[in-house]
């Protein structure tokens, strides 16, 4: 057995040659905080993991199954008690068949797959392929991948679908979010059709509602969530278009505090 940081790895092996032999590896309280700082990962992992691995190969084929389950996980400042993966890989493909995460409050479940290269790495080339739904997601732990100095915030509930090129991935939802904010202003209500391509957030059709009125806002902000693709986005433009009904200039009113209603 390797010990790891009050975890504990354990694997049995059916060796023949490099090109054929299989090894069953159990995980045992594995804490990814210690995986973070020893593969020097910045700080963006967390959790208590436990599950099984297989690993094999005949000849050229590789292959692999996983059924892991993640106590408190964490990326960045996403945060779940419970996420569990059942994913293999085969033919140079990661295939996930159910990756669930959920907290009190928040929950997510996604299939589908993911390209790897010949060395079964991830590569800018790749393509990927998700599908799933999102409950309760707190935007506003997103705005560390937001390149203004605008805060927004809110719960997003949606389907959602994922394809494209890591170095250029593409989604497209028709998300809710309850208690929307930006910057100062707040709604009560968001929903239509949001898309991501290019490195940039498009809105359309996309209804707010607000205590005093409904705004129709089409449009798009620059945003970075490609894998790869490091592109500096702070000074790309941001177009948005925004129709009006309300009783009260509320769009106005938190940044000019000397206009009466």
């Amino acid at each position: 057995d390797l010990l790891i940081d009050g975890g504990s790895l354990h694997s049995d092996l059916s060796f023949k040659d490099f090109n054929n032999y299989s090894a069953d590896i159990f995980l045992k309280n594995i804490s990814l905080d210690s995986i973070d700082k020893l593969m020097f990962l910045n700080n963006r992992y967390g959790g208590i993991l436990n599950g099984n691995i297989n690993l094999s190969q005949n000849q050229s084929t590789h292959f692999m199954t996983a059924n892991l389950f993640i106590d408190n996980s964490r990326f960045d400042q996403l945060n779940y008690s419970n996420t569990s993966l059942k994913a293999s890989i085969r033919d140079s493909k990661i295939i996930i068949s159910q990756f669930i995460g959920q907290n009190d409050s928040s929950s997510f479940d996604i299939s589908g797959f993911i390209e790897l290269d010949n060395q079964l790495k991830f590569s800018n080339y790749n393509d990927i392929d998700l599908r799933g739904s999102i409950s309760n997601l707190d935007i506003s732990n997103l705005n560390r991948y937001i390149p203004w100095m605008i805060a927004v915030g809110g719960k997003l509930s949606s389907d959602i679908s994922i394809s494209g090129r890591l170095d250029n991935i593409k989604f497209n939802m028709e998300p809710t979010i309850i208690n929307p904010k930006f910057d100062k202003i707040y709604g009560s209500k968001i929903y239509g059709k949001v898309s991501y391509k290019n490195s940039r957030l498009y809105f359309s059709n996309l209804i707010c509602q607000t205590t005093d009125g409904k705004y129709d806002v089409n449009g798009s902000l620059p945003i970075n969530l490609n894998y790869f693709n490091n592109e500096e986005i702070n000074s790309k433009p941001i177009y948005v278009d925004i129709s009006a009904e309300s009783k009260s200039m509320e769009f106005l009113t938190p940044y000019f505090p000397f206009i009466k209603e």
